[in-house]
């Protein structure tokens, strides 16, 4: 039964090709997206966000390396597009070259849409012929952002107002871009998927990669607003990070407390910056201040419990304290 539904299939494929002499729109990929590709000059970062009426857009259309550059592929999108592109950037060619080179191999171009941004801030945009409506895009000094399938023209054009109006790092510029283009019709099937994907020197996991920020939301019915969500939480955690740095790495306890503090105003509720200021308070002494921030952390994540059971930063007295028994539900170990 299956190879006959198969072979069903392939004769109705061929007989397009004969009548049309190359596929109809229906039998390509249909992936109407909206995407930003961008960089940041001061510190290098290079970034992608990208969303669309499909499953895990960003699976295969995203593609950045620290120092050369990055590659967004979609319409009928051409993944080699990605590694060959970067390979390309890699031995010194500028975005409109390697752009060129890709579509000039690409017997399907005409139903690509493709954008590069390299190391030095060039950019480089297409649309083929063949994709469908609305497509387009515009370009800016760092950026290019372009869609297929929107609601029409303004999506890629608030895309580049809201990137150029936003402040922060290029994460919060990308998302910012992307949450404009939603607000502003999207897709014009509606929802499904969206990404982020930003690398930096270093900064992924242990600092042993460069993926600074890589969130994908697969499928849900608001993927644009959910992925927000989730890079706030991402950010407060990196924010964390280099508040503790402040305070274990550089001795610097005042100043690590005013990092986290200043970042918890924009990551409100952020259980890793309210624990974060409960493990400065303690080592600064300020008992008070310590079972508060705590006392927060816990109420939020339960589980922070066991974080601070193991925590050397909480002092043998600072655990022999009633709060801590009442917050934490384990004396300190006798000796």
């Amino acid at each position: 039964m299956r190879s006959l539904r198969f072979g069903l299939m392939a004769a109705v494929f061929a007989a397009v090709l004969l009548t049309t002499g190359r596929p109809a729109q229906s039998a390509l990929p249909d992936h109407g997206t909206f995407s930003i590709v961008a960089i940041d000059m001061t510190n290098g970062d290079i970034g992608i966000a990208i969303s669309s009426r499909v499953l895990a857009v960003g699976a295969e259309t995203a593609f950045a390396e620290t120092g050369i550059g990055g590659v967004v592929t979609q319409a009928a999108a051409n993944v080699t597009f990605g590694p060959k592109g970067l390979a390309l950037l890699r031995v010194g060619r500028g975005a409109k070259e390697v752009l060129g080179e890709l579509l000039d191999a690409d017997e399907g171009r005409e139903n690509r849409q493709a954008a590069i941004v390299d190391a030095k801030g060039n950019v480089a945009q297409f649309t083929g012929k063949e994709c469908l409506n609305w497509c387009g895009g515009v370009t800016g000094k760092t950026y290019a952002a372009q869609g297929n399938i929107l609601t029409g023209e303004a999506v890629v054009k608030e895309m580049g107002r809201a990137f150029e109006a936003a402040t922060g790092q290029l994460a919060d510029k990308l998302i910012a871009a992307l949450e404009a283009g939603q607000a502003a019709g999207g897709d014009s099937r509606g929802k499904q998927s969206a990404h982020i994907l930003v690398v930096r020197k270093n900064a992924g996991y242990g600092g042993r990669s460069d993926r600074y920020i890589d969130l994908r939301v697969d499928d849900h019915p608001e993927p644009v607003a959910e992925l927000h969500r989730i890079l706030n939480i991402s950010l407060s955690f990196q924010a964390m990070i280099a508040g503790a740095n402040l305070r274990v790495r550089d001795k610097k306890v005042d100043d690590s407390i005013k990092f986290d503090l200043d970042a918890l105003k924009k990551y409100p509720g952020s259980a890793f910056l309210l624990y974060d200021l409960a493990c400065g308070y303690a080592v600064k002494g300020d008992k008070d201040q310590a079972f508060d921030y705590l006392g927060q952390t816990i109420k939020i994540r339960p589980d922070a419990k066991t974080w601070a059971r193991g925590d050397t930063e909480f002092s043998d007295e600072f655990k022999a304290d009633p709060r801590w028994k009442d917050l934490v539900g384990a004396a300190p170990a006798p000796k």
